[in-house]
């Protein structure tokens, strides 16, 4: 029957591809992983990059200049001369110095002058030793001149002889009008400007003195060219390539007609020549672009970054093109296993794609690797996410550092600023203390006990304060000098003959003020300090003493000589009355180096992880000031430490960098930053973090693939193992064992499965013991039958038959027991079939006590000596089964064996319905047999072969014939023969198998199996609880982590707000920035709750917040002694009232109600001018000067000012009330930076004005105010005194644990307190953490308790495969991916916190560069000014003026062109323009000079400029050395040494020597309100000096970067105002609702240090960056930038972090639902299967195309189930008799039996065979032998063989039914030959029937058995078959025991006695008639 292939094959190329394809995801996580590292790692090279490129382009443009280039030659002169020492007195050391100094000078400095000098021991003068000159000077000369210099910077006296002398030398190389002191007082060291053989040139000296009195020095001068600035350039582009960091060039912005100056590489580039067309604009015709923008934002030229730099002073752009840092690689291990995965994907699929050759893996291998690869999977992510955040915490780390770092930097200032605080609390108190008033007014100002008194408030206080002097003098002038030497009694005459006359004359002003008619002393005022001030005022255009009266009781910075000096000065009075000044003077270098000694020292104290290093900044580099010994970490860190230092120096601000093992953080201290203090820090402790982290990651990855590794020890418990059984029973069932009982706990699909495959294999044990009774070619070709489908084809082959018989068989059975006979059998089967089958031959049949075996195969020769050894086997197996039964008493044997060789013929015969066999027909089996028998002559080698079969025997092996009459032949008996061809026997394995049989015990497989299973379930339940309880107690670590690291960057920050308010509290100033921060926050909360209509509630709603401001205030001691608040509505007649007011009388009440009106107008930009009358008187009262409404309007918003009420000093604070609209109010923070603040001030509506005064003593003197002040949401202050805690903020608690606590100290009104400040450092996690706690116990709880119920089968996951697989999957990534969960959260904050420290880095940076924007406007001036001077317009009227100087023609000429110039220049209402050109003068040589002013008006100054030009003509020509005696030259030369007194006094030695030799180079004058720049130019060349044109211009300042700041167009917004203004910052720029810019403000200018904020605006937080002007010192700047683009940045990440998790557990389900497919599929298949088996269906294949466990069974289940079909078809080949028997187990046994046996066989069928086609003839045989065992069976017999062509027919006789069985027999073989002779028979039958006694039963033992019929009357009725073939028709005979047996044999007569094969008698037969 054809197979019905009702199950679908199924070939999923998914679920093959899955190991493969989740084999992919671990790579591509590693791929996406390193990737985003590779984005990390990159955006972080950028910004180093960024800070890189800063740090060269300021280092470019510092040393790009030629005055630094020289000061550097100088300093590597003098340290060349230090090192050379005595050497340089001969000439080989002058070489040395040339040679290794003179070619880099050369390059920049070609025409270079040098002249080296020595001093010898015992010599008071040096000796000049070599010279590098073009001239030939005079030795004597030059070594005057350089003594005269040394001597000058000493401070030694000279004889005025001598100093004549010297001072003539002076002058003649150093040009007409240079002082030598200042050459030698401040200069030394430092490049400085002369006029040397009559050309403008670079001079430098320095010189070094030893212990020993031996000294050398040097001079050095360059002339000022062109070409040598741009060979500056050139060399700082050089040095630039050479530190190998990038490249430069310097661009012009001016002359853009210019080439490019620096590296040819990036010159010579495309890309840099369109970068620099494309984005480089014209300083000048873009400059509204470039106060808008600044330089050209970095781009991106190919593979390089380049960045820009406009330097102040600079009319070349500095750019820096630096490679861009490659995106990092991915490793090479990576790159190797995407190149595998990739080749092995192709392959895969190409092999799959073109053999259909899939991967195939078993389920354990799939198993394993889908659970390695779903934990590496998340374990990639993990690994990932672990270094990324590594990463970032170690970068936050460093920032971390680098902030500890700053903040002791800052200690450095905030001591500084404490010994400043000193030097002004003790002057202060000085100048307010009766005691000394007293002293004063009772021993007189010159008296030694005013000075001791004075001195011993310094010397005591604790550190001491050193002073350089003081004075103190009365009205007139006279009084105590004092100066603690000689050299300080110079510097305090200079400097304070500055400032004499203005304080004199202010203070005598002031006196006549009080007491009208007070007859003051007569004052001398000297013609230089007349003229000095005549010069400032003009040149500055404020007025001298207006201006020192502005800075009374306040600090003044001085430069003099080296030195920087601080001073400050006020008035003594007795009742109010001025009675003396008090000048004092220190010096603010030692303050600096004082402040630093002391801070190191705490610093080594304090952080000992931290090392320190002080550098001097001098001209000629840095000079150690501080250097720890024995610190191998300053060791280290030390060049860096330099270079970062000469960094912070250029920029004046802050510079950090991070190496391999150390932080470096330089800060410069002072406004010219002369002191760099440089700290490092080791990364020891960020070393051992990151170390503790890579650990801690190494064991969560061991426990994440530990807790894989359980898990899919759980999958291959619940899941695995019922497979695995089956599979192992699957093995054993293939190993024929079918012992074992396969039960499997649980409910799923796999559980019922394994119950049905347990019943399935009870089939097959039935099966296979019906497959024992076939012969080896039936079993096999119903195996290929059942693979084809089809019916059995039959065959022919040439082979060897085998024939073995025992010897005496009959005789045997007669005299032994029947049970020995069978085992007898049993063995002797078994053991021949184990030689027969070991020698390569099948068994055909056995046949009584004979067997019957084929040889076959394509070599006849093996077949034949396989069949010879099989023979020769067969008879040594007999010898030890001889010697076996004898050892065992029994009986033995003998056998012979028959070898023949020929055609056999192999077929399918009978039907299903009857009998089927497989039958092998051949004459050989006759053949063999005959052979067989011939074996009885062979007495010692039982074995006999056919010629044909001796013939194919090998030559080697010796026969002999053993039949001389036929052919038979056989082995001689060699022992050496026989040895030879069966040497690999080995003897019977089957023998110590029946030995062994008896002992083997089976186990109960079963029970043991349960019990592991239950120790497993144990096992797993407890890993389950083992593993929960670790998930539970990791997820809380966890969120313990998270907030541990948040409470640690919110301690950072808290510590870092508390130094800064800490700082704050020290300020001198932080009464009134307390004053002011309370008031406007009043203000602020009232405008808050304001509608922006007026509303009758407006003025309650005021008061209110005023009152609850003031009733707060009261507890720290606050009592304002005026107030009022006026409300407003608006416009000119706009309703106003009074809602607050206190303290006033009745006229003040008015007079401050006009004011808050005026006020109010002002601000609606509303003319007020009508009250200008009213106003002003009152406000000169108010202030006590002359302060107008007009000033306070503009400059004292939100300020405390100074006023008098009456007697008492008293702070005044005014303010506006705005209220913005509500769609401004509630609106959410623009989109830009630069919008943060509007234009127009008429967006907001004032509401109110308030005007408050308060004593100052309770501002300066109240701790209780500071506390109060100072105290805001984020810190808390208390104040304690001596007294104990004198006042707490509300809202303090010392006690709170979760806060962090600092103390300290300040001295408050003399009083000293301790300040205790307290900031919260987060909410309280106490109840989050106990809802934690619990949540994850029950949650613990749950999980326990639901692994319990699932293990003892209640729950889902024990019905579902797919639920168990999923589950496991998913608990195999839980801990990877929550660890990712909380390790992506850190990320993303560490993130957050790096975004936010780069957006202040960044926009510390834009301040830094903004600032420089100030001097754009300037260089462009200088342009102008240049080109007007130079075009031919200008040169034409200077030749012109020689002889047209006083016509009318010249003058109008003059006056058109200068005025048009002046209108080019001064672009009147261009706020991109700070210049205003004053003055422009023409000198010619004939000292004529012609002037264009401004003001149209003469002033002093133009005396200075045109006696400044006069002398700088001279000293160009030959004119230098006439003398003029003239009165007016006289006059004019007494003003113009005054003047220039001045102007070094107040402007320093630099601007002084530049201004005498000016020309073509600007002189800036600091002042003020700005700057002041004087520019000459020798026209027509300096080479032709016929006239000079000197131009005089000022520069607005402050205002100026105000209106830039207005104009800001940069990513960050900008505020900046002057100092005096502050508090006007929110009336300047109107910032957006919520954002407070006063305390910012405020703060700087208390402390004058940078400060850092966050405000809350809204829903979003601002960051706050403000600090002091650096080079514009008078301001300040505050930064802003909105976090949104942090906060939006951070929200991507986190939501990609969050997407990538969900994903992952979204992979993960799929993964799992996908796995559980792959299982399920096929059980389900199989479960199907089962069903169909159950219907007796055993043609259902489930065909599954997999070789993994379930792919084996699944073909297990179709083999079983065409097993199955072949026990029906084998049923079908066996008789009836053997089926029962082995079905029920019964009869098995050997046993006599009584049977009728009926042999029938055809007469022709094998001679028909040779003839005829085999197919054919075997079908017609088919149809006959079933035709012939549906007769047999019909009739009640059974089929006991089909023997080829013949049937053996039994009829058992049982229970005494002897003739039922004979009539039966009979009665068949009737209808056989009746069909015969119907011609219904293929072939010719002949039968023979008898009936005897024969053993019946299972024979054989092992694989190869039989159930027959074994006895003589079987082989009798084969022989009567014989005898009944001779008969001619009806050939059927019985036996005459068969007849007998009829109770009636009439019918039969007797055939015949015929002698029988075997038999000694003859047997009678009979025929039935």
């Amino acid at each position: 029957m054809r197979e019905k292939a009702i199950g679908k094959k199924r070939s999923n190329f998914w679920l093959r591809m899955l190991p493969f394809i989740m084999w992919l995801l671990p790579v591509l996580a590693l791929n996406v992983g390193f990737r985003f590292l590779a984005r990390i790692e990159q955006s972080w090279k950028e910004r180093e990059l960024a800070e890189t490129a800063q740090q060269e382009l300021e280092a470019l443009t510092r040393s790009s200049t030629a005055e630094y280039r020289l000061n550097r030659f100088g300093g590597q002169i003098i340290d060349k001369l230090t090192i050379a020492g005595n050497r340089l007195t001969d000439q080989a050391g002058w070489q040395q110095l040339q040679s290794s100094l003179f070619a880099d000078i050369g390059q920049v400095f070609p025409d270079f002058k040098l002249h080296v000098f020595g001093r010898g021991v015992a010599k008071t003068e040096f000796e000049m030793l070599h010279a590098h000159s073009d001239k030939v000077e005079s030795r004597r000369a030059m070594g005057m001149l350089f003594n005269h210099l040394v001597d000058q910077h000493k401070g030694r006296a000279l004889p005025d002889s001598l100093k004549r002398q010297r001072d003539k030398i002076a002058e003649n190389y150093f040009g007409v009008g240079i002082s030598t002191d200042a050459v030698a007082g401040s200069m030394k060291g430092r490049t400085c400007n002369i006029l040397h053989g009559r050309r403008p040139h670079w001079f430098v000296w320095d010189y070094y003195e030893k212990p020993d009195g031996t000294g050398y020095g040097y001079m050095m001068t360059a002339e000022v060219l062109e070409a040598t600035r741009i060979s500056a350039l050139q060399a700082a582009a050089e040095e630039c390539r050479g530190r190998g960091n990038g490249v430069g060039a310097f661009v012009p912005v001016l002359k853009f007609k210019d080439p490019v100056v620096g590296s040819d590489k990036l010159i010579r580039s495309g890309l840099f020549r369109s970068w620099r067309e494309k984005e480089v604009r014209h300083l000048f015709y873009d400059r509204i672009s470039w106060m808008e923008n600044g330089p050209p934002a970095p781009a991106t030229l190919g593979r390089y970054r380049i960045f820009s730099h406009l330097g102040l002073g600079m009319n070349h752009l500095s750019v820096f093109a630096a490679r861009q840092p490659p995106a990092a690689p991915l490793p090479f291990w990576l790159e190797f296993l995407d190149m595998c995965t990739g080749f092995i994907w192709v392959l895969l699929v190409c092999r799959g794609l073109i053999l259909n050759i899939w991967p195939e893996m078993s389920l354990n291998r799939r198993f394993l690797m889908l659970y390695f690869l779903a934990a590496t999977f998340p374990l990639g992510f993990l690994g990932i996410s672990a270094v990324a955040y590594h990463m970032q915490t170690e970068r936050s780390a460093r920032n971390q550092i680098a902030d500890n770092l700053e903040g002791c930097l800052r200690l450095v200032e905030s001591t500084r600023m404490q010994l400043q605080d000193d030097y002004q609390k003790v002057a202060r108190r000085l100048f307010s203390d009766t005691k000394l008033a007293q002293l004063i007014s009772q021993h007189g100002h010159a008296s030694e006990v005013v000075k001791k008194y004075i001195l011993a408030e310094f010397s005591s206080h604790d550190p001491a304060l050193p002073l350089i002097g003081f004075m103190l003098l009365d009205n007139a002038g006279k009084g105590l000098e004092f100066a603690s030497d000689a050299a300080s009694k110079s510097r305090l005459k200079n400097i304070f003959g500055v400032y004499r006359s203005p304080i004199i004359e202010n203070m005598r002003k002031l006196i006549l003020k009080k007491k009208p008619d007070e007859k003051l002393p007569a004052f001398e005022v000297s013609d230089e300090e007349k003229f000095g001030s005549q010069a400032y005022s003009s040149l500055t255009g404020n007025n001298f003493s207006h201006e020192i009266e502005k800075r009374r009781n306040f600090c003044i910075g001085q430069k003099s000589g080296e030195m920087t000096a601080k001073l400050i000065y006020d008035l003594i009075e007795i009742a109010d009355f001025p009675i003396a000044i008090l000048f004092l003077l220190w010096d603010e270098g030692q303050l600096f180096e004082k402040s630093v000694s002391l801070a190191i020292e705490g610093f080594r104290r304090d952080f000992a992880d931290f090392s320190f290093i002080a550098f001097r900044n001098t001209p000629q580099g840095l000079r150690i000031l501080y250097r720890p010994e024995n610190d191998d970490l300053a060791a280290q860190g030390f060049s860096v430490a330099a270079r970062l230092a000469e960094t912070a120096a250029a920029r004046g601000g802050t510079v950090k960098n991070h190496l391999n093992g150390m932080t470096v953080v330089a800060m410069p201290y002072g406004q010219n930053s002369e002191l760099i203090v440089a700290g490092i820090a080791g990364h020891h402790q960020i070393e051992h973090d990151s170390s503790m982290r890579r650990r801690t990651f190494e064991i969560l990855i061991v426990i994440s693939l530990l807790i894989a590794g359980l898990c899919a020890r759980f999958v291959a418990t619940l899941l695995l193992q019922p497979i695995t059984a089956l599979k192992t029973a699957l093995d054993k069932v293939s190993q024929g064992d079918y012992n074992f009982n396969l039960t499997v706990a649980g409910k799923d699909e796999l559980a019922s499965l394994t119950g049905e495959f347990g019943k399935m294999v009870e089939g097959l044990k039935e099966r296979e013991r019906l497959s024992a009774l076939l012969s080896d070619h039936a079993v096999e070709a119903l195996a290929k039958n059942s693979e084809t489908a089809g019916q059995i084809q039959s065959r022919s082959f040439r082979g060897i038959a085998l024939v073995s018989d025992i010897r005496g068989f009959t005789t045997l059975c007669e005299t032994h027991q029947t049970h020995e006979i069978t085992e007898m059998l049993n063995h002797h089967f078994a053991a021949m079939s184990e030689v027969i089958n070991g020698s390569g031959g099948r068994i055909y049949k056995f046949i009584g006590d004979a067997v019957e075996a084929i040889f076959e195969g394509p070599d006849g020769r093996v077949v034949a000596l396989n069949a010879i050894s099989a023979a020769v086997k067969m008879q040594k197996a007999m010898l030890e089964i001889n010697q076996h039964r004898r050892n065992r008493g029994l009986f033995s044997y003998s056998s012979g064996v028959g070898l023949a060789c020929g055609e056999f013929h192999a077929g399918h015969v009978g039907s299903d319905d009857t009998r089927l066999d497989y039958s092998i027909i051949g004459e050989a089996f006759a053949v063999a047999a005959n052979n067989e028998a011939a074996t009885k002559k062979c007495r010692d080698l039982p074995i006999a072969f056919s010629g044909d079969v001796a013939a194919l025997i090998e030559p080697g092996i010796r026969v002999c014939k053993i039949d001389e009459e036929g052919e038979v032949f056989s082995l001689q008996p060699d022992q050496h023969q026989i040895r030879k061809i069966n040497e690999e026997f080995a003897g019977l394995e089957m023998l110590r198998v029946i030995d062994n049989s008896a002992s083997a015990v089976d186990v109960p497989e079963t029970a043991v199996m349960h019990k592991k299973t239950d120790w497993n379930r144990f096992f797993l339940v407890f890993a389950v609880a083992v593993f929960a309880i670790f998930m539970t107690v990791g997820i809380f670590y966890g969120f313990e982590w998270r907030r541990q690291r948040k409470n640690e960057v919110v301690r950072h920050q808290a510590e870092q707000k508390i130094a800064r308010l800490a700082r704050q509290l020290r300020s001198d100033s932080a009464g009134y920035v307390a004053f002011e921060t309370v008031m406007n926050s009043c203000l602020k909360r009232a405008q808050s709750r304001l509608a922006f209509e007026p509303s009758e509630n407006d003025a309650e709603l005021m008061r209110g917040e005023v009152d609850r401001t003031f009733a707060g205030l009261s507890r720290a001691g606050f009592r304002p002694t005026r107030v009022i608040g006026i409300n407003l509505e608006p416009g000119l007649n706009g309703a106003a009232g009074i809602f607050y007011k206190h303290g006033l009388t009745e006229n003040q009440e008015k007079q401050f109600f006009l004011l808050a009106r005026y006020l109010s107008l002002v601000y609606q930009k509303i003319d007020a001018k009508f009250l200008r009358g009213s106003i002003d008187p009152f406000l000169s009262e108010l202030f006590g000067s002359s302060e107008s409404a007009e000033f306070l309007t503009s400059e004292k918003i939100g300020f405390a000012g100074l006023t008098l009420n009456g007697q008492k000093l008293e702070a005044v604070y005014w303010n506006y009330m705005k209220v913005f609209p509500a769609h401004l109010a509630g609106a959410a923070l623009p989109e830009r930076n630069p919008d943060l603040f509007f234009y127009k001030h008429d967006l907001a509506r004032v509401a109110g004005v308030v005007i408050v005064t308060v004593p100052v003593e309770q501002l300066r003197d109240n701790p209780s105010m500071l506390a109060e002040a100072y105290s805001d949401s984020d810190i808390k202050i208390a104040v304690k005194t001596s007294a104990g805690m004198e006042y707490s903020n509300e809202l303090f608690n010392a006690s709170s644990t979760n806060q962090l606590l600092h103390s300290e100290k300040i001295v408050v009104g003399g009083r000293p307190c301790e300040f205790l400040l307290a900031s919260s450092l987060d909410e309280d996690y106490g109840s989050q953490r106990r809802n934690q706690i619990l949540a994850l116990f029950a949650a613990t709880i749950l999980i326990i308790w639901f692994a319990v119920k699932t293990f003892l089968g209640g729950s889902f996951v024990n019905r579902s495969i797919r639920a168990q697989i999923l589950l496991s999957i998913l608990m195999t990534a839980l801990v990877p991916l929550t660890t990712v969960f909380f390790v992506a959260q850190i990320f993303v904050f560490e993130n957050h916190q790096a975004l936010l420290h780069q957006q202040r880095t960044e926009l510390k940076r834009f301040l830094d560069e903004f600032e420089l924007r100030q001097g754009y406007y300037q260089q462009v001036v200088i342009w102008q000014l240049e080109r007007y001077s130079k075009n031919r317009t200008a040169v034409e009227l200077a030749g012109r003026s020689d002889k047209e100087m006083r016509s009318s023609d010249f003058v109008a000429d003059f006056n058109r062109y200068f005025a048009e110039v002046f209108k080019a220049i001064n672009l009147v209402g261009d706020w991109s323009s700070n210049a205003t050109v004053r003055d422009v003068i023409l000198v010619n040589h004939t000292e004529n000079e012609m002037a264009y002013r401004e003001n149209k008006s003469k002033d002093e100054f133009s005396g200075l400029l045109g006696q400044l030009i006069r002398f700088l003509l001279k000293n160009l020509s030959a004119q230098a050395g006439v003398s003029g005696l003239q009165m007016q030259n006289v006059k004019g030369e007494l003003f113009f040494d005054a003047a220039m007194k001045n102007v070094r006094s107040n402007f320093g030695d630099e601007a002084y020597l530049r201004l005498n030799a000016a020309h073509g180079m600007p002189v800036e004058f600091a002042i003020t309100t700005g700057a002041a720049v004087m520019l000459s130019f020798v026209l027509p060349s300096i080479f032709q000096p016929e006239s000079a044109l000197t131009w005089m211009v000022t520069l607005n300042g402050g205002g100026y970067m105000t209106r830039i700041a207005k104009r800001n167009q940069s990513p960050w917004a900008v505020f900046t105002l002057e100092y005096h203004s502050y508090g006007c910052i929110e009336d300047q720029f109107v910032p957006w609702p919520g954002l407070r810019l006063d305390k910012a403000a405020g703060w700087i200018n208390a402390s004058s240090l940078p400060i850092s904020f966050e405000q809350k605006v809204g829903d979003e937080v601002v960051t706050l960056e403000g600090r002091p002007g650096i080079r514009q010192f008078h301001n300040f700047m505050v930064g802003a930038a909105m976090q949104r683009p942090v906060a939006e940045e951070t929200r991507k990440i986190s939501l990609f972090s969050h997407y990538l998790l969900a994903m992952a557990v979204l992979l993960f389900v799929l993964i799992g639902l996908q796995t559980a497919t792959d299982i399920t599929v096929p059980v389900q298949a199989l479960a199907e299967g089962m069903r169909q088996i159950g219907l007796e269906n055993y043609a259902f294949r489930i065909g599954l195309d997999r070789e993994d466990e379930l792919g084996q069974l699944c073909r297990s289940y179709d083999r079983f189930a065409r097993s199955l079909a072949e026990k029906e078809t084998m049923g079908k080949m066996l008789s009836r008799s053997a089926r029962q028997a082995v079905s029920s187990g019964d009869g098995l046994a050997g046993a006599w039996r009584e049977f009728v046996f009926i042999f029938c066989g055809s007469l022709d069928f094998t001679a028909r065979l040779s003839s005829e086609g085999t197919g054919h003839l075997f079908k017609m045989l088919k149809e006959q032998v079933a035709m012939i065992c549906r007769i047999i069976l019909e009739e009640g017999g059974d089929i006991d063989k089909l023997i080829g062509d013949k049937v053996l027919g039994v009829f058992p006789i049982e229970d005494g039914r002897a003739v039922e069985a004979r009539q039966s027999a009979i009665r068949a073989a009737e209808r056989i030959v009746a069909a015969e002779n119907s011609g219904s028979l293929n072939f010719s039958m002949a039968t023979g029937v008898n009936a005897g006694r024969v053993i019946s039963g299972m024979l054989g033992f092992g694989s190869k058995r039989d159930f027959t019929v074994i006895g003589d009357a079987v082989n009798v009725s084969a022989r009567i078959q014989k005898e009944a073939e001779k008969l001619p028709d009806s050939r059927c005979l019985y036996s005459e025991r068969f007849v007998k047996g009829l109770p009636d044999a009439s019918a039969f007569v007797l055939h015949g006695e015929t002698a029988l094969k075997g038999k000694a008698e003859k047997a009678r037969l009979f025929r039935k008639i």
